[in-house]
């Protein structure tokens, strides 16, 4: 922070488990962080790489961020996936807006190794409460990365009715939007997601059907016949026919 750039921050869990306070160390730590008069707000809370990269951009030097994505309900993969994705979009491309980024993820082996070199700091949680504090670095005659031990960190709940709580309480409620299939972009529910997919297939099979049926009656072949072939009344074909002219 001294050195006027990103100061980048990946949680994570050493163990995969859940309810051992990653987001509620995630949003402490980018509120400490943050130097802005209004402090760490709803805005700067994001529950995926999107509403992260608007925030990055739109917010003002010296903000602390924060993307949770430990609690949502998805796959563990896509979620790990998802960091990975946030890192390499806002870290990779530049250092000097002065944004304080603090990323959880499910567990460590979620993240691409490589990309633990684009964060400046790794908090591995422990248990609940407690966490070793790496500073990392990059081994470029081995090609791999180097922790250094920073020590460890304890910290315990968000004072209530604090600013903070309030913070936390708006990212619960709209995690149970989500997965409740509410709202959120990009996110999907299974079924949902299953009718998607028939939907598509359904309309390259009609797009298939109608372009069969073109090509059947510029070789002169009667609506009638045509009708015969793919399973449609002449009606129906000479609908398809006339809604192409």
């Amino acid at each position: 922070m001294r050195q006027n750039r990103d100061l980048v921050i990946l949680v994570t869990d050493s163990s995969n488990d859940r309810g051992t306070g990653k987001t509620t160390l995630s949003l402490r730590l980018a509120a400490g962080m943050d130097r802005t008069e209004d402090g760490l707000t709803d805005e700067k809370v994001a529950l995926d790489p999107h509403e992260l990269s608007q925030s990055y951009s739109e917010k003002p030097l010296g903000s602390g961020l924060a993307l949770d994505e430990t609690e949502l309900g998805l796959d563990k993969y896509r979620s790990g996936s998802a960091v990975n994705k946030a890192i390499r979009e806002l870290v990779s491309t530049g250092r000097v807006l002065e944004k304080y980024l603090v990323m959880n993820a499910p567990a460590d082996h979620l993240i691409d190794s490589d990309l633990k070199t684009l964060v400046d700091v790794w908090v591995l949680v422990e248990r609940r409460g407690f966490a070793n504090v790496y500073r990392m670095d990059w081994e470029p005659h081995r090609s791999h990365e180097l922790t250094h031990d920073m020590g460890t960190l304890e910290w315990g709940p968000i004072p209530s009715g604090s600013d903070l709580q309030g913070v936390y309480d708006t990212l619960a409620e709209e995690k149970q939007r989500r997965l409740d299939g509410e709202e959120g972009d990009g996110f999907v529910r299974r079924e949902e997601a299953r009718e998607m997919v028939k939907n598509a297939k359904e309309e390259v099979k009609t797009n298939m059907r109608n372009e069969y049926i073109h090509r059947l009656s510029e070789y002169g072949m009667s609506q009638v016949d045509v009708g015969d072939i793919v399973g449609l009344s002449r009606s129906r074909v000479s609908q398809i026919l006339s809604a192409a002219d």
